[in-house]
C-alpha cells in the first residue's frame, strides 16, 4: 500500500519531496481484482486468519524458499489479528489517488515485477504512464515482496535511479 500513499504525499507537499520510487505500486484498488475476488479474500482472511496467512505468501512470495515462506506465515500470524488484517486489504482496495497523477512533479522511478502476483502488472505501466516523466523498469519474476526473487535488480534499478543529479527547473 506503499505507492498511492507515496504518490500522494508526493503530489501534496512537492516542497518535501526530491523523487519518487514506487515498487509494485498502483493507484486505484478497485483494479488489483475484481470485486468479488476482493471480497472473497478479504472474507478468507477474515474468517481462517490460518488459511490466509498461507494464501498471502503464496501470492506475496510464490518465488521465496519454504522456510521463506514459514517465517512470513508465522509473521503475519504473530503481528496481526483476523480482522486487523481483513481490515487492512480493505484499505488496501479503497485506496484511489489517480487525480494526484498531473500534481507529481519530482522525478519519479516505477518498478513492477512482471507478473506480481499480488498487485497486476498493468497497474504499474499505468503508474509510470500517467505521471509526468516517469521511468519504467520492468522486472522479471512473480513474487510483490522486493527482497524476494531477484532483489538485486530491485536495489540495483533504485541505486542507478538515486544516483542520477536531480533536475530541477530552471537548475
Amino acid at each position: 500500500m506503499g505507492a498511492p500513499v507515496a504518490l500522494a504525499f508526493a503530489a501534496r507537499h512537492p516542497h518535501r519531496t526530491d523523487r519518487l520510487v514506487l515498487y509494485g505500486g498502483y493507484a486505484d484498488g478497485g483494479t488489483i481484482a475484481p470485486a468479488s475476488a476482493r471480497r472473497a479474500f478479504v472474507g478468507l482472511v477474515r474468517e481462517n486468519w490460518g488459511l490466509g496467512t498461507e494464501l498471502l505468501a503464496d501470492v506475496l512470495m510464490p518465488d521465496g524458499d519454504a522456510a521463506s515462506r514459514a517465517r512470513f506465515v508465522r509473521m503475519q500470524r504473530a503481528t496481526a489479528s483476523a480482522e486487523a488484517a481483513a481490515g487492512l486489504l480493505t484499505t488496501c482496495y479503497g485506496f484511489r489517488v489517480t487525480e494526484l497523477f498531473d500534481q507529481v512533479t519530482v522525478p519519479t522511478l516505477v518498478l513492477h515485477r512482471r507478473e506480481d502476483r499480488a498487485i497486476p502488472y498493468a497497474s504499474g505501466k499505468e503508474l509510470a504512464t500517467r505521471i509526468r516523466d516517469a521511468r519504467f523498469v520492468a522486472l522479471e519474476g512473480r513474487s510483490h515482496l522486493p527482497y524476494v526473487g531477484d532483489a538485486p535488480a530491485v536495489v540495483n534499478a533504485i541505486v542507478d535511479f538515486l544516483a542520477d543529479p536531480v533536475r530541477l527547473p530552471g537548475a
